[in-house]
């Protein structure tokens, strides 16, 4: 059997890779994986039209379902670092319809009432959760 020592763990690829990663940051580990960044990025190419935002707001909705239903149980580096969404997440397409409402203009200022409504309505889903299950 073979002897595993600390200077193993210094060797190894995705270790260093997630070490250095974490402190620089890196494309494959945020929130939502590197397809989200190409999201954010498709989505500010087309920020001038509510056509183009639809467009690529569908089309990644899209993808994200049938991404995730062919290759989201598969344990391997896509499956695990290019496609790091749950598989309700082509459900964001139902949001869509809040893009096409926005005039633009800033809001009534809530940020103090996000501050608190985001944690608390997380524990409660959570709560929700464990009931259900």
């Amino acid at each position: 059997m073979a002897e595993v020592s600390e200077w193993t763990i210094l060797i190894d690829g995705p270790a260093i890779y997630q070490f250095f990663g974490s402190i620089f940051g890196s494309i494959l580990f945020v929130e939502g994986g590197p397809s989200f960044v190409l999201f954010g990025l498709l989505l500010y190419m087309t920020r001038n039209t509510k056509i183009g935002i639809s467009v690529v707001y569908i089309l990644f909705s899209i993808f994200f379902y049938v991404a995730f239903s062919r290759w989201g149980h598969i344990p391997d580096f896509f499956g695990t670092y290019l496609i790091q969404f749950a598989g309700y997440q082509w459900m964001m397409v139902f949001g869509l319809p809040l893009i096409w409402f926005y005039n633009g203009k800033k809001g009534i200022g809530l940020k103090y009432f996000f501050y608190i409504f985001y944690p608390v309505h997380i524990l409660i889903l959570y709560f929700v959760g464990i009931y259900l299950s």
